[in-house]
């Protein structure tokens, strides 16, 4: 099979760490483990420790701060210096993960060098708890975000999404390009489970244990997880929730656990970078 060339568009890399960065990466990894090249095109940072990895370049576009979102950057939709460079490393594919600014090179990049586009659809970012971000709470935003998004997947010659439930939304909404299900993979041989007994004296836990793992951000709906943890522990009192992560809404949240008088269950953790999480523990724990 011919090793290809991919340039990978993402407006979220590191040093953010969130769900798209961490598919992404996986991603690249896999593809660049089996010969292919990869480039990686994502907006600069000051102090960056870079992301190195075997046939794996990394590209950074200078870009301003998104003030709606916390580390977010906004680039330029077109980089004409960035085309010249692909042109010439003769890219065979163009592939964008985040519909926003980079998407918009992604796609101007594909059409003036007329190479095939692939867009994965990893957010839904037209959910009224994203929306939030913006400080706006009107249901026809929805509508706008919808339009908003097709605008960048119905350029593609393939959508990927990670469920056949996102793929019935996307249909639902208009999508008109071809749609393929790829599951965000897990590398199974990448825990360390060793120190799960530090992990159960350090925070008291027992064997009735919840665990919660991401960005504390309206779109994680994570004030109806504390409706659901009230359920439990209706039943089962001595239940712990650990939320592991950080994020825009994370002093909201406590001081809604505390008003909900939840601060005896719930174990917050804070940030736990992504390396050291696999090795914590807390997953057997």
């Amino acid at each position: 099979m011919k090793k290809l060339k991919i340039a990978i568009f993402t407006d979220s890399f590191i040093p953010l760490r969130d769900g798209i960065v961490t598919s992404t990466i996986s991603l690249v990894k896999g593809l660049a483990d089996k010969g292919n090249k990869i480039y990686i095109i994502a907006p600069n940072y000051k102090n960056l420790k870079e992301f190195s990895y075997p046939n794996v370049i990394v590209k950074r576009i200078s870009g301003v701060p998104a003030l709606f979102y916390p580390g977010f950057k906004f680039t330029p939709p077109i980089n004409i210096k960035l085309i010249q460079y692909l042109k010439k490393e003769k890219i065979d594919l163009i592939h964008f993960q985040t519909p926003f600014t980079l998407g918009i090179q992604a796609i101007l990049t594909a059409k003036i060098l007329k190479k095939p586009l692939l867009g994965t659809f990893h957010t839904f970012i037209t959910d009224e708890q994203y929306i939030q971000h913006l400080g706006i709470n009107v249901k026809f935003l929805q509508n706008i975000s919808w339009a908003y998004v097709r605008g960048y997947y119905n350029e593609c010659n393939l959508v990927t999404c990670p469920s056949e439930r996102t793929k019935k939304e996307l249909i639902k909404n208009n999508f008109t390009k071809r749609i393929r299900v790829i599951s965000n993979g897990i590398d199974l041989f990448s825990f360390d489970n060793s120190n799960w007994r530090k992990i159960i004296t350090k925070h008291n836990l027992n064997d009735k244990t919840l665990l919660f793992v991401g960005r504390i951000a309206h779109e994680k709906n994570l004030n109806y997880l504390l409706e659901c943890f009230e359920l439990v522990l209706k039943k089962i009192p001595d239940t712990k929730l650990v939320i592991v992560g950080d994020g825009p809404q994370m002093n909201r949240l406590k001081n809604h656990v505390k008003y909900l008088g939840l601060s005896d269950n719930i174990i917050f953790t804070g940030k736990i970078e992504h390396e050291q999480l696999l090795k914590s523990g807390i997953f057997k724990a």
